[in-house]
């Protein structure tokens, strides 16, 4: 088995930069450079949820996402990518729906680009 889908350990309670934080405030940058229109609302909606997740996050794991939390971060992303091909592809399998077949073409790039990012990181 790979290393990389081999699970990780529980993170560590680290006091540093909250990731949640960073990626809450990228998302309400883009809602107050959108116009009015379907992206600005959507990107509201992501807000919404990122904060949603975060705090799940914390009741889940007892400690927030932080950029030094003992666990290698692009393990988790890319455990995280192959785990999203196989439910974009059950959408589609589901629906046929040509939205989720994009999305499933997409997660599958994600993925196969954060092996490769691996790979060319750790030589393996």
């Amino acid at each position: 088995m790979s290393d990389y889908v081999t699970p990780q350990p529980p993170p560590k309670n680290e006091d540093g930069q909250s990731v949640w934080a960073l990626v809450i405030k990228d998302i309400d940058d883009k809602v107050a450079r959108t116009g009015a229109n379907q992206d600005r609302t959507t990107w509201w909606q992501l807000g919404l949820d990122a904060r949603q997740r975060n705090a799940d996050g914390i009741r889940k794991h007892g400690v927030p996402l932080t950029v030094s939390n003992g666990r290698d971060a692009a393990v988790d992303g890319y455990q995280e990518a192959l785990d999203a091909t196989v439910y974009w592809r059950q959408e589609y399998e589901r629906t046929q729906d040509q939205h989720a077949q994009a999305l499933y073409d997409a997660s599958l790039h994600l993925a196969l680009a954060s092996r490769r990012y691996l790979h060319e990181r750790d030589g393996k």
